[in-house]
């Protein structure tokens, strides 16, 4: 049997959720940038070294990617959970930003 959730009852969910989301997200680019340190000292390669910048910049579109994956997955999770009819009668558009290989904004237009 389905429960009927008040408005408050869903916003405060969501915004439960979305707290833990940002939090993995944030302690996943701490994680990554740790890393990251650690191959650089390991290497002792100027981290103004154009080689270093390339590299970095490699493992910034990687987790780039993946967040538009993640994304992606969430929209798709969303069509299958109301239908893909109501999905796009809300015309649904995301807009991610990146600047020097990092995730500025992610924006929803309707």
């Amino acid at each position: 049997m389905l429960k009927v959730h008040t408005y408050e009852e869903l916003t405060n969910s969501f915004k439960d959720v979305s707290s833990k989301c940002h939090s993995l997200i944030s302690d996943g680019g701490k994680e990554i940038t740790k890393l990251l340190s650690s191959s650089n000292r390991t290497l002792k390669v100027s981290k103004g070294a154009p080689a270093w910048k390339a590299y970095v910049d490699y493992i910034g579109d990687i987790v780039i990617d993946g967040l538009v994956e993640c994304i992606i997955a969430s929209v798709h999770r969303l069509t299958s959970q109301v239908g893909s009819r109501a999905v796009c009668n809300i015309a649904w558009l995301y807009v991610c930003t990146a600047e020097d290989s990092r995730i500025s904004s992610v924006s929803l237009l309707q």
